[in-house]
């Protein structure tokens, strides 16, 4: 689909689950204060959408022919920019370095994992032997 066609569409999407749900203002504050209650700390709207947001790339990663991530994830990252505003705004300097250290550690551990191998040369092996000899 065209970049056009896909902000298009995704605004289109956005439009009817307004209707369904309502604001994004109020939809995401609603569901950030449960997850407050369920986690007993505060989270905000915009660490509501930038899970979202990371549901749909995780989906993407597993179908990446399937629409909808896609949809969702532009209207994930159109709220995230919504709320960034206001997230940041109220915290202070010490929580914000503590954010960005947690930031840069997960893409440390990230990097880690893609630059391991799945399996170590002598299990490969084993299962190379096991598929000759079974």
């Amino acid at each position: 689909m065209h970049y056009r066609d896909t902000l298009k569409k995704a605004l289109e999407v956005m439009d009817e689950r307004q209707k369904k749900y309502s604001t994004p203002e109020i939809n995401f504050a609603r569901i950030a204060s449960l997850a407050s209650i369920m986690l007993n700390r505060n989270v905000t709207p915009y660490e509501v959408s930038m899970i979202q947001l990371c549901t749909k790339l995780g989906r993407h990663i597993e179908t990446p022919a399937y629409e909808d991530n896609v949809l969702d994830g532009v209207n994930y990252l159109a709220f995230v920019g919504t709320f960034a505003g206001q997230h940041f705004d109220g915290l202070s300097e010490l929580r914000r370095q503590e954010i960005i250290a947690g930031m840069e550690e997960a893409l440390r551990m990230d990097q880690a994992i893609r630059n391991k191998p799945l399996l170590t040369e002598a299990e490969l092996e084993e299962v190379a032997r096991g598929a000759v000899s079974g």
